[in-house]
């Protein structure tokens, strides 16, 4: 009783604190907002996260966690993971949960600021990266050439992390951004631009 009492209280603490880093980020974070808006108190936040970086840390890894389960459930689907149009619906699947998923919006949010100053890649990306390759590696009548992968992945974090700062609506319009990108980006040459654009 007292250790699923404690998991439930991390979760409320896990979700205030998702909540607080999606809209102030990693240094504007404030634990006593966590606190308040968990009705706890800052030092009971603190017994079950040691500092604010290690809930920084747990939400990040939530993201990890996440990505690595989206790609095993695409890979496992009926239709083969191989060519552009599997890239494309880890995209949308990945832009559902950034909508759906306060945390994992969160964690975007953190991974985009560590990746700016860490040299290495988010270990997020690197899944990514790496399903995009084998995805393109596999599809021996794809359009596009395996050495697009690297070209590929960065248009589809761009579309995920853009999206996701700029949807109109909030986390709700990633889904329909990152679609409609997508529709743009595969549409035929002569369509992607309005009709304003190819007269000027």
């Amino acid at each position: 009783m007292k250790q699923e009492r404690s998991r439930r209280t991390r979760e409320l603490v896990l979700d205030a604190a998702a909540v607080e880093f999606a809209a102030h980020g990693y240094l504007g974070a404030n634990i006593q907002r966590v606190a308040e808006h968990t009705g706890l108190t800052k030092g009971a936040v603190y017994g079950h996260f040691g500092s604010k970086d290690a809930l920084a840390q747990a939400l990040v890894a939530h993201l990890e966690t996440g990505v690595q389960g989206l790609i095993a459930r695409v890979r496992s689907g009926s239709a083969p993971a191989v060519g552009v149009s599997s890239v494309r619906e880890i995209s949308l699947v990945l832009a559902d949960l950034l909508a759906s998923d306060v945390r994992s919006g969160a964690a975007l949010r953190l991974t985009v600021e560590q990746s700016l100053s860490r040299p290495q890649e988010p270990p997020a990306f690197v899944a990514l990266r790496a399903f995009v390759e084998d995805a393109l590696r596999r599809s021996g009548h794809d359009d596009v050439p395996r050495s697009a992968a690297p070209l590929l992945t960065d248009f589809v974090l761009i579309l995920l992390v853009g999206s996701y700062y700029i949807a109109p609506t909030g986390r709700e319009g990633v889904p329909a951004s990152v679609r409609g990108l997508w529709d743009a980006f595969l549409a035929p040459a002569p369509s992607r631009l309005p009709a304003w654009g190819a007269e000027a």
